[in-house]
């Protein structure tokens, strides 16, 4: 694969982990994204007249070293909330509704009270 490949693929999968994260509002959280990735180039962009290549080269591992291992953490943490949302809600196991009332449930039980003779 040529590296433009591998950027769309990593950057693709940014972009799946942020929807599924921010469902309601993708917005702020693309441009918080994409801000922190221009500052960042700037930075670079910075330095890199400074600095000599194994230093750089130092600085691009680690980066990539730490940025690798958040996005792995975020998506175990995506992936534990997907299975804890599949979970029934332990409220839904209750006999009473929100508001207390156990009609639903007396209406089911009052045939087996009366008696089916």
């Amino acid at each position: 694969k040529q590296w433009y490949q591998r950027r769309v693929a990593i950057t693709t999968g940014i972009y799946a982990t942020l929807g599924q994260l921010w469902e309601e509002t993708p917005a702020p959280a693309f441009a918080v994204f994409k801000f922190v990735q221009g500052m960042l180039a700037t930075v670079a962009f910075l330095y890199c007249g400074v600095l000599l290549l194994p230093y750089q080269l130092l600085i691009l591992a680690l980066t990539c070293v730490t940025g690798s291992f958040c996005f792995l953490i975020l998506d175990y943490k995506c992936a534990r909330q997907a299975e804890y949302e599949e979970l029934p809600d332990r409220r839904d196991l209750d006999r009473r509704d929100v508001s207390g009332n156990n009609q639903f449930y007396e209406e089911l039980e009052q045939p087996l009270l009366q008696g089916d003779g």
